[in-house]
């Protein structure tokens, strides 16, 4: 944030750009946030299962950004 003051460019399309980047990296895989948690211990899924079913959505939305 510091950078952003001194260059003085305005903070919000950063700050976007990082709340889009954290929830996609928190998507592929089953401890990367508490809605993957609950979806593994309610229908019983393994951390690989979880992996194996979310690695082709995640690396597409990966290279769409």
């Amino acid at each position: 944030l510091w950078f952003l003051i001194i260059t003085k460019l305005k903070p919000l399309p950063y700050l976007f750009s990082v709340f889009v980047v954290a929830n996609t990296a928190s998507l592929s895989l089953l401890i990367g946030n508490l809605t993957n948690i609950i979806i593994g211990q309610v229908f019983g899924i393994s951390f690989i299962s979880f992996l194996a079913y979310m690695i082709i959505p995640h690396t597409i939305i990966l290279i769409s950004q």
